[in-house]
């Protein structure tokens, strides 16, 4: 038998839609548990029922002794739980404003440069979201900014007939074996950052305007030469900056209505300029309201929430200096 229609309706109450053991809010997906189960003579009175979502249910109603996985629900544990929950309950310790489960919140990485120059043009049908609504903001308008200037992360700088040649021009010594052979085929240089901002003025806007913010050239760019072996074999020299990702905050209505999200808050980073800085480095704080989003069940609000400038790639070094720096924009300002 279920329980009558008065004693599920308190009980539904008692708990305002949450599950008693793990507290989640489950909306339409409650049941009610017999906590004595009525094979082992439990009765229908609210002294035996607890409100369970279909997860903890199915782990207090399913549990097999025969292949005892786990600890199963004792009675007085599931009855323990349930006077515990409905006491918060009645105290107005739980509202449904706080429920974690309203929303489904995850971060998304677009690491494609093509993506992000179609979610700059709003086209989103490669966002791996339901009918989402991209907010705009400082980010966004900064990502636009990139779309419409240079950005190569690859510029080619020279060709060199030898590492003799290549080492002789910016006085490198490449390492030898005994036999005379250099140790690898390819040699990253150092670079002052005044000839690493002539070397990608024209082809990384980005880069050439975080060396005018302070950058160190080591950090954001990256000058070698490698034995090029198809055809007349030779050493091309190429200066390789970071590769640009960006991140999106969703934020999904996990609800079976229409939800509005109205009291969420932005912590920015401020700076100057493009706000050049190290993640160790906390930043200014300012909190900034949304406008009030509609979203319907399903939906999702996508906020542009970062740019990061990933490390440089760094294969097998004769000389050189491995970047352990990242870069993002938060609200329209460079970090790292």
């Amino acid at each position: 038998m279920s329980f009558p229609s008065k004693i599920r309706e308190e009980a539904l109450v008692s708990a305002a839609r949450h599950c008693c053991v793990c507290h989640r809010y489950a909306g339409v997906k409650v049941e009610v548990h017999h906590i004595i189960p009525e094979g082992a003579g439990g009765d229908d009175s609210s002294e035996n029922a607890i409100p369970l979502c279909f997860d903890c249910h199915a782990d207090a109603g399913h549990y097999n002794p025969g292949h005892p996985r786990g600890t199963r629900f004792s009675p007085s544990e599931l009855a323990r739980a349930r006077d515990e929950w409905y006491r918060l309950v009645q105290a107005g310790a739980v509202t449904l404003a706080a429920d974690p489960n309203i929303i489904y919140a995850r971060h998304l990485i677009c690491r494609s440069w093509e993506v992000v120059q179609e979610i700059c043009r709003m086209d989103l049908a490669r966002l791996p979201v339901l009918r989402p609504r991209l907010w705009e903001n400082d980010v966004l308008r900064f990502l636009r900014q990139l779309v419409g200037r240079s950005r190569a992360t690859r510029t080619f700088v020279a060709t060199h007939d030898s590492l003799e040649t290549f080492a002789a021009k910016y006085r490198i010594g490449p390492e030898r074996r005994s036999g005379g052979e250099p140790v690898v085929t390819e040699v990253v240089r150092p670079l002052a950052r005044e000839e690493a901002q002539d070397l990608i003025k024209a082809s990384d806007w980005l880069t050439h305007q975080l060396l005018a913010e302070g950058a160190a050239a080591e950090d954001v760019v990256r000058d070698y030469a490698y034995f090029e072996q198809c055809g007349a074999s030779s050493f091309h020299e190429v200066a390789e900056t970071r590769p640009l990702w960006a991140s999106f905050l969703a934020i999904e209505n996990a609800t079976d209505r229409p939800i509005i999200l109205s009291d969420a808050v932005i912590v920015e980073s401020g700076g100057r300029g493009l706000g050049y800085r190290t993640f160790r480095s906390p930043g200014s704080q300012a909190a900034t309201e949304l406008p009030p989003i509609p979203l319907e069940p399903g939906a999702n609000a996508v906020f542009p929430e970062c740019v990061l400038v990933e490390p440089l790639q760094v294969v097998g070094l004769v000389a050189g200096h491995r970047a352990e720096h990242r870069y993002r924009l938060d609200a329209g300002r460079l970090v790292a």
